[in-house]
């Protein structure tokens, strides 16, 4: 996909990547069967975020995407058109979320995520567009930008009004680490609760356009890592275990991130050997998913830790060390023709610009 043309939306995505396959041109008509299934396949790729490694999931959304732009879109009419823009719009969010949060390719993952909102408004699918401006909201306040992050969120709660029940719990609850970042706990605390209210109703899942899956107990999670920004860790705590006992085991990335946060709290409260077990215990996860922004967070405890000299502390040390070795290894292989591994260097994104001339 890459070098393709900017292609504008009113020509209904008129011109896609030079590499198309060939019989792609004499492609007229696709049948909503068709549709449906490869709509199984995208959604198969999302709920995969949980456990999938973060190199070949970013392989299988980008192939999955150029699949999907093969059968030409534009030429489609009705619900098939709608259907395959908004599954190319899954693929788009699903590969922003891997390169900036995964592996730290934040101008690839913010190209993406561009390219998800393009395709969202071209398709109508609401879901999709709340799913978009949530993601950016965690782009925006993970570069430094957090009253940015935080207009993102409103965002995307505003967008999910007419969308499941799920995404607006899930966008309520990114709206929440969003204000806890600001030191605003009143926000936080309603959108926490705006969250408990979605995600207890009845749910319409055949509408679900997230990344992975959210649930009650992730929502626990949430709610765990904000009271640690709001500096109230002995709360943090217990509602990490709750988090921690009931996040089914596929939750790996969610699970890294609960450990990460909870040995967060543990330094602050003055227990650092339970937080060098939870670090450990986040790395051993991160060995199987790679999360670059949970890698920050344990890089951070661990910086705490360092000066108490602890027995503990040197096992970490060398456990980090292999981590991170690890993933800058996974990010810079995950494919030969778009490295993804300096996060700081400007790059061009793999799947094309769908902005209008």
């Amino acid at each position: 996909m890459r070098g393709a043309a900017a292609v504008p939306l009113t020509g209904m995505l008129t011109a896609v990547e030079p590499g198309r396959i060939a019989y792609a041109a004499n492609t007229t008509a696709v049948d909503a069967a068709t549709v449906q299934q490869l709509g199984m396949v995208s959604a198969a790729y999302r709920r995969g975020y949980q456990q999938i490694p973060a190199p070949a999931l970013l392989n299988s959304a980008r192939s999955h995407f150029q699949l999907l732009a093969s059968l030409r879109p534009e030429r489609q009419t009705g619900e098939v058109r709608k259907g395959l823009l908004s599954q190319m719009g899954q693929m788009a969010a699903l590969a922003g979320a891997v390169a900036f949060l995964d592996l730290g390719a934040r101008e690839d993952g913010k190209g993406y995520t561009a390219t998800g909102l393009e395709l969202a408004k071209a398709s109508g699918d609401q879901d999709l567009y709340a799913l978009c401006w949530a993601g950016r909201a965690f782009q925006t306040a993970y570069e430094g930008d957090r009253e940015g992050g935080v207009d993102c969120a409103l965002a995307a709660v505003d967008h999910a009004k007419n969308a499941s029940a799920r995404i607006r719990a899930w966008c309520a609850a990114a709206a929440s680490e969003m204000h806890a970042s600001i030191s605003d706990e009143k926000g936080c605390r309603g959108f926490l609760d705006d969250a408990r209210q979605h995600i207890a109703a009845p749910q319409d899942d055949d509408r679900w356009r997230g990344i992975g899956w959210f649930d009650a107990a992730k929502l626990d999670a949430y709610e765990g890592g904000d009271l640690v920004r709001l500096g109230n860790h002995e709360k943090a705590l217990a509602r990490l275990d709750t988090a921690l006992e009931h996040l089914d085991p596929s939750m790996r990335r969610h699970r890294a991130t609960a450990h990460a946060d909870r040995a967060d709290a543990y330094t602050t409260a003055g227990h650092p050997e339970a937080a060098i077990d939870d670090a450990h215990a986040a790395l051993a996860l991160l060995e199987q998913v790679h999360h670059d922004e949970t890698l920050r967070r344990i890089t951070a405890v661990h910086a705490r830790l360092r000066p108490l000299r602890l027995p503990g502390t040197r096992s970490l040390t060398e456990h980090l060390t292999d981590v991170r070795h690890s993933m800058e290894t996974a990010c810079r292989t995950a494919l030969a023709w778009n490295s993804c591994a300096p996060p700081k260097r400007q790059q061009e994104p793999v799947f094309p610009s769908w902005r209008g001339r």
